[in-house]
């Protein structure tokens, strides 16, 4: 799955955030073993800031109900409790890797 160029620092308004790249995102969804859909609500997530289940079930044309059951699946295999510690679980991920090499 290509993820584009986001570039790793994304501004918004007159504050930097701390982006993975489309790279690490990639390496990390296959290493937790994401689903194509599961990507996709992911991509969301950390793209979007404050995205709502609902907003995210009427971009990905499924219902609110799946969004939460994919949730809770990438919760599960990121070993994350909350969507804001998604970004971080692959940043903290992509930085293990890096000290391996």
């Amino acid at each position: 799955m290509n993820l584009g160029n986001t570039p790793r620092e994304h501004r918004v308004g007159s504050i930097a955030h701390l982006l993975p790249t489309p790279g690490e995102r990639e390496s990390f969804y296959r290493i937790k073993g994401l689903t194509p859909r599961e990507i996709e609500v992911a991509e969301e997530i950390i793209l979007k800031s404050s995205v709502t289940n609902k907003e995210i079930a009427q971009n990905l044309e499924m219902s609110e109900q799946t969004v939460k059951n994919h949730l809770g699946k990438i919760f599960e295999k990121a070993h994350v409790e909350r969507r804001e510690e998604i970004k971080q679980a692959i940043l903290d991920e992509m930085r293990v890797d890096d000290t391996l090499e």
